[in-house]
């Protein structure tokens, strides 16, 4: 069992869609995950298994952190097999999940341990974050589209209470998370934009961000309108 330092700041980010690989020109919620690192400098991981290691993924990840106060890096899936992936992942101050195949994504990481090894990161106090399907896994339960483009519920590790809606701005994402809510399957949960962010800070929600310049009000009123919704704040 993974033991948890109760110095250190559990940090989680949920970001409603991969935000870097759609807007690379305004880089506003990768700046602000950067700024929640204690080092001035921090180290930053991005995991591509999602997306089954898509080279302009990758590249993206790059264009972006490359030119901020960074030292970014990367793991694949074949990365994951080799002893010095402990190594890589220790040295981290955030790990960027990206966003992509929810089940390919599980599947794989089963077979490298690497649920465990990212669990015993975030209770080191790394900051973790996850974009768009990716983040539904650090959940507890997670709302998606499979591969038969059917929505679902999924289980996820419970490193944060209640259930995650990523895309929340589609209109398809929207109908299936109030058709789970009406016919009772779930009693609280969170949704989130594409181009917001949720921020969790020893499990608990501590800010909403926004990175588009336009439209913020309508954005924040929605992720707090749902909120008021299903916890009944």
């Amino acid at each position: 069992m993974t033991r948890i330092d109760d110095s250190k700041m559990l940090q989680f980010i949920a970001l409603g869609s991969g935000e870097f690989s759609t807007n690379i020109d305004n880089p506003f919620l990768e700046q602000y995950i950067l700024q929640q690192a204690i080092n001035i400098k921090p180290s930053i991981c991005f995991i591509a298994t999602a997306s089954e290691d898509n080279e302009r993924y990758i590249k993206d990840f790059y264009k972006v952190f490359s030119i901020k106060n960074c030292k970014p890096t990367h793991i694949t899936i074949s990365d994951m097999n080799e002893k010095c992936v402990d190594s890589i992942i220790e040295k981290q101050d955030i790990l960027y999940i990206g966003d992509g195949n929810l089940n390919f994504m599980i599947n794989t990481w089963r077979k490298f341990r690497m649920e465990e090894k990212l669990k015993e990161a975030y209770h080191k106090g790394q900051i973790i974050v996850g974009s768009g399907n990716s983040a539904i896994y650090l959940f507890e339960e997670g709302i998606w589209k499979d591969e038969s483009l059917v929505y679902k519920i999924s289980a996820g590790l419970g490193l944060i209470k209640g259930v995650l809606c990523p895309y929340y701005n589609n209109v398809e994402s929207k109908q299936a998370l109030f058709k789970l809510i009406s016919n009772g399957r779930i009693s609280s949960g969170l949704a989130v934009d594409d181009g917001a962010a949720v921020h969790f800070k020893k499990g608990e929600l501590a800010k909403c961000v926004i990175s588009k310049k336009i439209h913020q009000h309508i954005h924040c009123q929605q992720i707090l309108n749902l909120l008021k919704n299903i916890w009944k704040l």
